[in-house]
């Protein structure tokens, strides 16, 4: 039975392996070209040579050289991706990508003239060919990164970044005390083909032969799975690809099997063929092991359940403060593509027409804050501290209670005017605030601004309720970054600041757009199309953050399950092993009427005993007590598991006696 329980769960680790590793290739796609080896990333553009004159010399440099160029870039829109590319050197008939259902936007010349010069290219180029092309793309005024991107290194920092190489070493390590466990079943049947004459090698090759149907039906089902499902999603292109590296997986995990298998036979050394098969005890060297691994993985299932459980509560958190995204009216965000920051006439062009797509929308949120860096409550700078810059239409969607209780009204003041929302306990900061402002507001005036208007001078400054929680519709790193506590608000309309600070609000998510067509529409108007890659509305941004933490607990959950899983199947492992050392003491006893509860009974208290304190130390080291209810559990299924191997050992005693064994 073990022998089949080890071969069907490395089955269903290659297959989740495997999987993973689709996921995987489907990602590696969006920044790649099947059949290029090369990416170039181009950062900056001197100018010198007209936007048409740059692509010409690239598609020249492509065409002599027969070389495979390619600019692409990926447009996501409300989680539906699409391809943008533009092939210099279309001779041949080309795929764009390796995925099925993956929509490719193929540019023509007038519309590559709308494009950002800026951007990833990819090519087939190598050696003297790459050197020459990266000189063409220097002579058009173009400095060029290049690089190669590696399927390998982007499958180990996926499986590294979402911890399934814990998932991974936690599935392995419970074949292994299968494995082990295995030996210690057969021990007898071992004992007996040593003592006719089988070496220890002969008896590996005859237990691998005999468990090899097992090992291939499984493994042979378990491609047949990954092949359907990689089938369903690649095209024929990225199926040879993804064949390819499967194979490569395939090969290493089955030497990583038998290498384990063979480690487990390290048992046969330990152990004395012979007074064992004459029943006497076996050596403590498996009760020493034993109990190692079973004091490490309670420790590790205390402490996996801890952070499982501390997840939950978060997700339960997390799930109420979602529920703003839809009551609060969010609308769309826009994504930037690369820009060069250090190219002026870029960047006063883009942060220009931003401004303006900001001014175009009537029922605009503008919500500016610096809540993802976790700012001190009491910070008050402008700029990094807990504080607000928000709109009108912001208060229209997210009432703010004045110091009263009554909501905040708020209609446009008198131009040269701002409204500052102080909580009232931080009173105190009101004058040093408003000094800080002022700079800010001096700074802004510097910079370039689509609209004149005049300087703010006059600060009416409202003080609000204690501790109050606004939402203010940031994707940072985690969920809880969408609400700033207790901080200080400033209502700003759409023009009083800079361009630059309007785009720099816009590209870390922090304008809410009310409607998709009429921005669309706006940034074809604007002459943006080249440069905004993407637009997400917030329930796209709210099924990425649950996806994100459904998937952490389940990581958690499995994590947890595979060492609670280890856990018993150690515990079966000692319960076995003692048993086994126990078994003439318990066959005499049962042959003079005696019971055997005692001898049981000492065990399970030992046992119980050292697992509960170790429970009870790492929840206490974890402040974490109140959850040792579900530390019982455990302490039920150990319980049951003894009496259980007990109950099978006690069936065959006197026969077992009676055969020498």
């Amino acid at each position: 039975m073990l022998r089949v329980i080890k071969s069907l769960l490395f089955a269903m680790t290659t297959v989740v392996v495997a999987l993973l590793f689709l996921e995987t290739i489907k990602a590696y796609d969006n920044n790649t070209i099947p059949n290029t080896t090369s990416a170039i990333s181009v950062e900056s553009w001197d100018g010198k040579r007209s936007k048409n004159s740059v692509f010409e010399l690239l598609k020249k440099k492509a065409t002599e050289k027969d070389l495979v160029l390619i600019k692409a870039r990926l447009n996501t829109i409300n989680e539906h991706q699409n391809k943008i590319v533009y092939d210099f050197n279309p001779k041949n008939k080309r795929q764009y990508s390796i995925k099925k259902g993956m929509n490719v936007g193929l540019l023509n010349q007038r519309s590559l003239q709308l494009e950002d010069v800026n951007g990833m290219y990819y090519t087939d180029a190598k050696g003297k060919q790459l050197k020459t092309l990266a000189t063409a793309f220097s002579d058009a005024g173009l400095p060029a990164h290049i690089y190669s991107p590696s399927l390998i290194n982007a499958s180990v920092a996926d499986m590294v970044s979402a911890n399934f190489l814990l998932v991974a070493i936690g599935i392995i390590s419970m074949m292994f005390i299968i494995m082990l466990l295995e030996k210690i079943y057969r021990f007898k049947s071992y004992a007996i083909m040593e003592v006719n004459g089988m070496t220890k090698s002969r008896i590996i090759k005859h237990d691998w032969w005999a468990g090899l149907p097992v090992f291939v039906s499984s493994e042979a089902a378990a491609v047949i799975i990954i092949f359907a499902v990689g089938a369903s999603s690649l095209t024929f292109l990225g199926l040879k690809l993804f064949a390819l590296y499967i194979l490569i997986l395939l090969l290493i995990l089955v030497s990583g099997f038998f290498v384990l298998d063979v480690l487990s036979y390290a048992t046969l050394w330990l152990i004395d063929i012979y007074t064992s098969i004459k029943g006497s005890r076996q050596s403590r060297s498996f009760m020493i092991f034993g109990y190692m691994i079973k004091i490490s993985l309670v420790i590790l299932v205390s402490i996996n359940g801890v952070s499982l459980y501390n997840n939950f509560l978060r997700y339960s958190q997390d799930s109420k403060t979602m529920n703003h995204w839809i009551t609060r009216h969010s609308g769309y965000t826009v994504q930037f593509g690369q820009i060069n920051e250090t190219n002026d006439n870029q960047m006063n062009f883009i942060s220009r027409k931003s401004h303006q797509m900001i001014d175009d929308d009537s029922n605009v949120i503008i919500s500016r804050n610096f809540q993802e860096f976790h700012p001190n409550v009491r910070d008050d700078e402008p700029m990094s501290g807990n504080v607000m810059f928000v709109n009108g239409t912001y208060l229209k969607y997210n009432p703010i209670l004045a110091y009263d209780g009554t909501q905040i009204s708020y209609s446009a003041p008198q131009q040269g005017r701002l409204m500052v929302l102080i909580p009232s306990n931080r009173v105190d900061q009101t004058n040093n605030f408003l000094k800080k402002l002022n700079k800010l507001i001096v700074f802004q005036r510097r910079l370039p601004n689509s609209f004149d208007v005049p300087r703010v001078t006059e600060f009416t400054v409202v003080k609000t309720k204690n501790n109050q929680s606004l939402f203010n519709y940031t994707v940072g790193k985690a969920i809880e970054d969408s609400v700033s506590r207790n901080a200080i608000v400033v209502i700003i309309d759409k023009k009083v600041f800079s361009d630059n600070f309007y785009w720099a609000t816009m590209t870390q998510g922090m304008v809410q757009f009310s409607e998709l067509k009429p921005l669309k529409s706006d940034i074809k108007k604007l002459g943006l199309e080249s440069n905004i890659t993407g637009i997400t509305n917030a329930k796209t941004r709210l099924s990425d953050f649950n996806t994100f933490m459904v998937r952490q607990i389940f990581i958690l959950v499995a994590i947890t399950s595979l060492s609670l899983l280890q856990l018993l199947f150690a515990v079966s492992f000692m319960s076995v092993t003692f048993l086994k050392d126990q078994r003439q003491r318990m066959a005499i006893r049962k042959v003079f009427g005696l019971s055997n509860q005692s001898i049981l009974m000492r065990f399970m208290v030992l046992n119980g005993l050292l697992d509960a304190l170790l429970i009870v130390g790492v929840l206490t080291v974890k402040s974490a007590i109140n959850i040792l209810p579900y530390g019982f559990f455990y302490l039920m299924f150990e319980i049951l598991i003894i009496l259980f191997t007990a109950s099978r050992a006690e069936s065959g005693l006197v026969d077992t006696l009676n055969h020498g064994n």
